[in-house]
This record gives structure tokens, sequence and C-alpha cells, in this order.
């Protein structure tokens, strides 16, 4: 199974502010692990928005990570090997360190792939989307990239005079 993920954190490499995955099927969740931050761009566009998720989307907030990391072990349940796909390499980043337990354990997954497609999903057609919400950030990428391809048109040759 595919899901998206996206991300919000308080600046270059500060803690995790909240992740959101929704897989292919649309099954989503999004977590909030804090609701402030020093990071002057973070608390201008990201916390201002952090409530503002799809309705569709469950959220969970928590301040603990282990609550955290057992909530994505509960939503990937039944997905041997799931296939992660983000829009930027930091995503994984943060995605991957929740599904650690101290000292060297990892949640209960038979295995995992991930890969990077670097797209911008905006500007969107999807109704209501707001960039910066890690929820709707992941599930604009979903839009983006699970659309419907336009065919390829005919190539147009012009015959350049030697």
């Amino acid at each position: 199974m595919k899901y998206y993920l996206d991300t919000e954190f308080d600046g270059p490499g500060g803690p995790l502010i909240s992740i959101a995955l929704v897989r292919e099927d649309g099954r989503s969740t999004y977590m909030i692990l804090m609701e402030d931050a020093k990071d002057p761009w973070v608390q201008e566009n990201v916390i201002p928005i952090l409530w503002d998720y799809p309705s569709s989307t469950p959220c969970i907030r928590t301040r603990n990570e282990e609550n955290a990391k057992k909530h994505l072990e509960d939503y990937f349940k039944g997905d041997a090997f799931p296939h992660i796909i983000a829009d930027w390499p930091t995503d994984f980043t943060y995605f991957t360190l929740l599904l650690l337990h101290e000292p060297a354990l990892m949640i209960n997954l038979g295995g995992i792939t991930m890969s990077v497609v670097r797209t911008d999903a905006y500007p969107t057609d999807l109704p209501g989307a707001v960039q910066h919400n890690a929820a709707w950030d992941a599930l604009a990428l979903k839009h983006l990239l699970e659309a419907p391809q336009t065919p390829a048109t005919e190539p147009v040759w012009n015959d350049l005079a030697d």
C-alpha cells in the first residue's frame, strides 16, 4: 500500500510539530506533537493553521513520542510492507525517528520502503487545501501523484534547413 507523508517542524533541525500520512485508499492520520514554535517563519506560517486540517482526517494530539509511535504502529497494522512517498527528504528524517523505540527496536513492521518524488503539490485544485499544514500537504501530494495523467501529445517536428 502507498502512503503519502508530510511533516512540519520548528525550523531546520528543530523538533517535530506535526506529521500526516494518507494511504492510497484515502485512510489518513494526522498527529500534532507540539503547538508552539521558536522559528519566526514557523510561528507565522505553520502554527496558525495547525488545527485547520481536513474534516475526514482523524487528528491525534500528543506530546508523548511513545504514544505517537504506538499510533503509527496501529495505523500500519495489516500492511506488512508499506511504501511511503514524500516530496522532501527531511520528512523521512522525522518519520523514521518515530519508527524507532530505544535503544534499537523498531515498531512492529515487516518492512518498509520509501521514495522521494521531488515535486510541488501547490498550487492545487484540491478544495480547501491549506499549504504548510501537514495533513493538507500529504493529501495534496496524493492528489497530485494519483491524478490521471494527461496523454503525451505527438511531438512537433521542425525541419531545419542545412
